[in-house]
């Protein structure tokens, strides 16, 4: 699960500064969101632009 802390941080996860971004097990995840230590990032699936061209000839 990728979260976002919202304050300093330390675990078995390593060191997280406040607003960094990380991908971590779902168990250790839950854990911290159910704390409040961290936000859940939902990410925007990925945006094609398709542009259709002239066709020469």
């Amino acid at each position: 699960m990728k979260i976002k802390a919202l304050k300093a941080l330390v675990g078995d996860y390593g060191r997280l500064n406040k607003g960094d971004e990380i991908d971590l097990p779902k168990h250790i995840a839950s854990q911290l969101l159910a704390s409040g230590y961290v936000e859940l990032v939902t990410e925007q699936p990925d945006q094609t632009v398709r542009r259709k061209g002239k066709k020469n000839g």
